[in-house]
């Protein structure tokens, strides 16, 4: 993961969104030290963050994360919900709902 966002310019015109299975508390470390070493901006993701051009979003640890069209922007919304197919987050969970409601062109590494 490190090299692959330190090879992204600061001006990259997109919110990356990370999703792992990481444990609870473990994505907060991870996140700062990925911002240390990266130009761009790297955190872990909280509810009503905006996607802003720039911006690396770090799903919590045993969160589900989805991205919503809001009046402000489009924003992170972070759920509790149950373990979908035993995980908690699941890749295609979040992929789905961002598909749908930005009609988003996704790829994968």
């Amino acid at each position: 993961m490190q090299f692959v966002l330190s090879q992204i310019p600061a001006d990259f015109l997109s919110t990356i969104i990370v999703v792992q299975h990481m444990p609870e508390g473990f994505t907060e470390m991870f996140a700062k030290r990925l911002d240390e070493c990266c130009a761009l901006e790297v955190q872990e993701a909280r509810s009503g963050d905006l996607l802003l051009a720039g911006r690396v979003l770090i799903c919590p640890g045993n969160r589900h994360i989805m991205v919503r069209r809001m009046p402000r922007g489009d924003m992170v919304v972070l759920s509790d919900g149950p373990p979908v197919n035993g995980h908690r987050p699941p890749r295609m969970f979040c992929f789905i709902p961002s598909r749908r409601n930005l009609r988003l062109q996704l790829s994968e590494f």
